[in-house]
């Protein structure tokens, strides 16, 4: 990994690319970002037509990260043994907190003398499929005559073959999940930029197409619906995409799954895992947002269980407190890792909806925030340590954001389940206030009803997060937190 001592650094150290005639290769890139500032990064190339980078241009927040996928055009001949001339540059800024790539100015990455701009230069190898089946086959073989000296060479040729279409099909399984990641980050970038200018959602031409496709799939279960926008199949991929639109995009997240032809989705579990009581069919006008159903007792019902108490009870000598900070994955690993709290969950609370998927939450329709109950021994961590842990872990002057997450169940909360920790909770927020310049906006309520949330989201960033990599929830860590892995 390059760019140590500066604001980002980049993995791997350059991009290969596996040439083929006629056919597109992929790359990732991964930047990272070193500091505690909001970091706004742009990628040019020498080659620009022979390239496709997406995004070409984001933001990052503190010691957060993000991928870039590069894809190399359809050739036509080779290049000169093999060789690649083509260079890449990632420009990278300070910018203010909070920053929208679309709201950046656009001196941002001019060179003046009160700025500064750090350039990260990358390399370009192209590989051709011969050099690495050569290698395959290499390995293989060690393999193979290790185990038993008579296996013969048809067999290994074999084996390696299957070994080189299961690395291929891994390989367009990958790329399509980051291509749905990348396709939703872009499109609540959009969203945003909507949003600022009418909060009505889109044409009634989109809503009635909307409702037209609602109709013909109103009788598929939760699982079927997908995402929200058209995605690019890589070519001879074998995963086929269901496409569902969804109406008032500029509220409601997408949620991107890949479906193989018999298999479970590839990347994000669906809501499948859910108790079935979790999975309710939603009429077309739904869809259209024309809210039709009325309010009928089964809604008044279940809005009066959720907005009941936790009754949960916690273990013997341990008591309950319940924070609401942003995307609840990086507050639960900070609260990990404190000595004396012995559990954590993350799930929903403060909405009106009983028994809330991830889906339902995500439209904002739910009113349910993103929390966190946390169980702790107080005689090992007092609830005024877990307080300071809540104010440093997110902006609490925003109100309904946290960073590029936006809407209300981002919104920042302390849910409290005595009047002491109700008294702590509010002399907290005294003391903070005076130390930040904006009000903040934190709400302070009493507990209600926990819905835990789904498995996968559990322990997620302990777990490898978005990315694989495993983040360590030992008691005392001071690791930086990716929130997303």
């Amino acid at each position: 990994m390059r760019g140590v001592g500066q604001m980002i650094s980049v993995y791997p150290e350059e991009l290969t690319f596996e040439f083929e005639l006629e056919k597109p290769s992929y790359c990732n890139i991964k930047v990272v970002n070193n500091t505690e500032h909001h970091v706004a990064f742009k990628v040019k190339t020498t080659s620009p037509k022979k390239y496709f980078v997406r995004p070409n241009a984001s933001v990052v927040q503190p010691w957060d990260s993000c991928t870039i996928i590069v894809t190399l055009q359809p050739q036509k001949e080779y290049p000169p043994d093999m060789q690649c001339k083509d260079k890449f540059l990632i420009q990278s800024a300070k910018v203010p907190p909070s920053t929208d790539m679309d709201e950046i100015p656009s001196d941002t990455f001019n060179k003046d003398a009160d700025k500064v701009i750090e350039d990260l230069k990358l390399r370009v190898v192209y590989t051709s499929p011969s050099q690495s089946g050569l290698a395959n086959s290499e390995e293989e073989s060690g393999l193979a005559s290790s185990a038993s000296g008579r296996r013969s060479d048809g067999l290994k040729n074999s084996s390696t073959e299957e070994m080189q279409a299961l690395q291929r099909l891994k390989d367009e399984t990958d790329f399509i999940v980051q291509q749905n990641h990348q396709f939703q980050r872009e499109l609540e970038v959009l969203k945003k930029r909507r949003s600022r200018k009418s909060d009505a959602g889109f044409s009634l031409t989109f809503a009635a197409f909307a409702g037209l496709i609602g109709i013909l799939v109103g009788s598929l279960p939760r699982q079927a619906i997908v995402t929200t926008m058209p995605l690019i199949l890589t070519p001879n991929a074998t995963a086929p995409l269901i496409v569902i639109a969804a109406h008032r995009l500029p509220k409601s997240p997408l949620k991107p799954f890949v479906f193989p032809h018999s298999s479970n989705p590839l990347s994000y579990p669906s809501s499948s895992s859910s108790s079935p009581s979790r999975i309710r069919p939603m009429s077309w006008l739904g869809k259209l947002g024309f809210g039709l159903s009325g309010r009928g007792a089964p809604i008044e019902a279940s809005s009066a269980i959720a907005q009941g108490p936790d009754e949960d009870v916690p273990a013997p000598g341990q008591e309950f407190a319940q924070f609401g900070a942003g995307c609840f994955w990086g507050v639960e690993l900070a609260f990990q890792r404190v000595p004396g709290v012995t559990k954590t969950e993350v799930g929903y609370s403060q909405g009106n909806v009983h028994e809330p998927t991830y889906e339902d939450v995500c439209t904002g329709a739910t009113n349910h925030s993103e929390v966190v109950r946390v169980q702790y021994n107080p005689r090992e961590c007092r609830y005024e340590d877990l307080l300071d842990v809540f104010w440093a872990r997110h902006d609490p002057t925003t109100l309904n954001r946290q960073g590029n997450d936006v809407g209300t169940q981002y919104r920042s909360g302390i849910y409290f389940y005595t009047p002491e920790q109700e008294k702590a909770a509010k002399e907290s927020m005294e003391r903070q206030q005076k130390i930040l310049n904006r009000k903040i906006v934190t709400e302070i309520l009493p507990a209600k009803k926990f819905y835990r949330a789904e498995e996968y989201h559990q322990q997620y960033l302990e777990k490898g997060g978005r990315f694989g990599f495993k983040q360590s929830s030992a008691k005392g860590c001071n690791d930086p937190i990716r929130c997303y892995g």
